[in-house]
C-alpha cells in the first residue's frame, strides 16, 4: 500500500482563536482550586533512590528496581498486591552470550529502558548498553514475575540483522557486510491478537563510538515474538530464516516508542490490531550548538496479527520523542494521535479515524499539526532540553491534553523546571473552531518542582478530589558534576474534576 500521504498537510481548522472571556466557569474554577497541589513530592521510598554519581535507571551494584504503585488513594503508595522486582547483573547477558560484568561496562553502563505489564504475573523490562558498533554490545529483554519479584528469562536481543541488500545509516554509510548488530532496545508492547499472543521491541540500532557518539543510527527494526504466559519462558523466537526471530525494517530511522490500536467497534473487527510505530529521526547539533532535527520522522503502521507494513504518515524534521503517544477520541469521536518532539518545544497532532476499518481509509487520515504548525507547547526552549516534550496524555472524555517539559536547569539568566500543563481542546479538534494557530489560548502552567526535571505521565481521572495526573520528578543535580545527587519522585495534580 502507497504511504498515506505524500508530504505535510499544510492547512489547519477554521483559525478561531477563543479569548479568555470564552473560557469557561469550570476552567476558573479550576485554576483557583488547583493552586499549589503540584507542590506535593511523593518519594519512590527507594525505587528511584539515586546513589551519588549514578541516574535513576542505571544497574549498579545493588541492581534496579521495579516497582508497583497503588493509585487509589490520596497519595500513590507501594502496592501491598505485587513484589519489588530487582534486576542486577547477573540476569543480563552481552551480545556474545556472555554474563555481562559491572567492572567491565559496556559504554556507559547498564540501564533500564521501557517497561511493560501483561498481566499480574507477566511483565517485560529493557536492558541496555553500548550500541551496534560497540564489541560487545548489550541490550536485553528481562521476563519478570511482578507478583513474585522474580526474574523470569533473559533473551539477547542484539543478534544480526540481514536482509540481502545493502543497508545504509541516517548519515549515508553503509553497514559493512550489509549487517548490523541491532542494539538500543528503546521501546516494548504487548498485544493479544487473534493469532495469539505478541510483543514487539523497537530498536533503534545506534552507533555509539565516535564521531557517532549514539547520533547516527542504522535502520530501526520491530523484533516480533510469541509469548505464552504460565510457562518456563514465556517469551518465544518467531522463526524466519537467517534471523534471530521475525524482525521488520522500518522505513525511517529511531523507532522510538509503540502504541497498539484495537479497531472499534469491536464487531466485526473483533481481535483486529494496528500497530504505530513512532520513528523519532535523528539530530545533531547547529553552529549555535542547538538540537535539530536532521533526518525524517514518521509513524509507520503495522497490522499485529499478520505482520503486514501498511503505510506510514511521513513527518518531516520533527525530531519525535521516545515517550509513548496519547492516542484516543475527541468529544466528536473522531480518533486522533497526539505525539510529541523532543527537540522543537510542539506537539504534532494526526488524525486517524481511517484506521478504524479492515482496510484503510485514506480520506480520514491527515496530519493535522505538522513541523512548524504543531501544539506551541515551549517554543521559546526549542533546540534546548526545554525543548524536549516528555510527557503527553488524553483526557477519557476528550476536552483535555495534558503535557510536560523537561525542563532546563542551566538555562540563564536561571534554572526552568519541567513544567506540567493542562491544554483545553474543542470538542471538535477535526473541524471546529476554538483551534487556531497558536492552540489554545488561556492555556497556563499548572505544575512544577523547583529545580526539577519532570518525564513522562498517566492520567486517572477521579472527580472525588484525588490526584488526577502522576507524573515523574527527576531527582536533584549537582551543579558541579552534572550528575544526580537525589531521589526521584512522583508528582501529583488534582483537577477536582476538570479531567473527566
Amino acid at each position: 500500500m502507497p504511504d498515506y500521504l505524500d508530504g505535510l498537510d499544510e492547512s489547519y481548522p477554521d483559525g478561531d482563536i477563543n479569548t479568555g472571556d470564552q473560557i469557561d466557569d469550570d476552567l476558573r474554577d479550576f485554576k483557583k482550586r488547583v493552586k499549589d497541589t503540584f507542590g506535593r513530592e511523593h518519594t519512590l521510598l527507594g525505587f528511584h533512590a539515586i546513589p551519588a554519581h549514578f541516574t535513576a535507571d542505571q544497574i549498579a551494584a545493588d541492581g534496579a528496581s521495579v516497582r508497583a504503585f497503588d493509585s487509589g488513594g490520596a497519595l500513590p503508595t507501594a502496592s501491598p498486591d505485587f513484589a519489588d522486582t530487582l534486576i542486577g547483573v547477573e540476569h543480563l547477558v552481552d551480545s556474545l552470550g556472555q554474563p555481562a560484568d559491572l567492572a567491565a561496562p559496556i559504554g556507559f553502563g547498564f540501564y533500564v529502558n521501557d517497561i511493560a505489564v501483561a498481566d499480574d504475573t507477566l511483565a517485560f523490562a529493557l536492558v541496555n548498553a553500548g550500541g551496534s558498533d560497540s564489541l560487545p554490545s548489550l541490550s536485553n529483554l528481562v521476563v519478570f514475575n511482578p507478583a513474585t519479584g522474580s526474574v523470569l528469562q533473559t533473551l539477547n536481543l542484539a543478534q544480526t540483522f540481514t536482509n540481502g541488500g545493502p543497508l545504509m545509516d541516517s548519515a549515508g554509510g553503509l553497514a559493512p557486510g550489509n549487517a548490523f548488530v541491532q542494539a538500543g532496545a528503546e521501546a516494548l508492547v504487548y498485544v493479544a491478537t487473534a493469532q495469539g499472543n505478541r510483543l514487539f521491541v523497537a530498536m533503534t540500532n545506534l552507533l555509539f563510538g565516535a564521531p557517532s557518539y549514539g547520533a547516527v543510527k542504522q535502520r530501526g527494526t520491530i523484533q516480533v515474538f510469541d509469548v505464552l504466559p504460565n510457562s518456563v519462558d514465556p517469551v518465544r523466537q518467531r522463526t524466519l530464516t537467517g534471523l534471530f526471530t521475525e524482525t521488520w525494517l522500518t522505513q525511517d530511522y529511531n523507532p522510538v516508542a509503540l502504541h497498539v490500536h484495537t479497531l472499534e467497534p469491536a464487531f466485526p473487527h473483533a481481535g483486529r490490531d494496528r500497530l504505530l510505530v513512532t520513528l523519532g529521526g535523528t539530530t545533531a547539533f547547529d553552529a549555535s550548538f542547538r538540537l535539530v532535527p536532521v533526518s525524517d520522522a514518521s509513524v509507520e503502521v503495522f497490522d499485529a496479527a499478520s505482520s503486514t507494513y501498511e503505510g506510514r504518515f511521513r513527518l518531516g524534521l520533527a525530531g519525535l520523542a521516545g515517550t509513548r503517544p496519547a492516542i484516543g477520541h475527541d468529544a466528536a469521536g473522531h480518533l486522533l494521535g497526539f505525539f510529541p518532539s523532543s527537540v522543537t518545544g510542539e506537539i504534532y497532532l494526526l488524525r486517524l479515524d481511517g484506521l478504524d476499518q479492515a482496510l484503510i481509509d485514506v480520506d480520514l487520515l491527515a496530519v493535522l499539526r505538522g513541523p512548524g504548525r504543531g501544539l506551541p507547547v515551549a517554543l521559546a526552549d526549542a533546540g534546548g532540553p526545554g525543548g524536549n516534550v516528555t510527557g503527553c496524555g488524553l483526557s477519557p472524555d476528550g476536552r483535555s491534553l495534558v503535557v510536560s517539559t523537561f525542563g532546563d536547569l542551566y538555562a540563564f539568566p536561571g534554572p526552568k523546571p519541567g513544567l506540567l500543563r493542562v491544554l483545553a481542546l474543542p470538542p471538535d479538534v477535526v473541524t471546529g473552531s476554538g483551534f487556531g494557530p497558536t492552540f489554545v489560548p488561556g492555556t497556563a502552567v499548572y505544575g512544577s518542582a523547583s529545580g526539577r526535571t519532570l518525564g513522562g505521565l498517566v492520567l486517572r481521572p477521579d472527580p472525588s478530589g484525588r490526584p488526577d495526573v502522576f507524573v515523574l520528578v527527576g531527582g536533584s543535580i549537582d551543579p558541579a558534576t552534572f550528575l544526580g545527587d537525589g531521589p526521584a519522585s512522583i508528582g501529583t495534580l488534582t483537577t477536582y474534576g476538570l479531567i473527566r
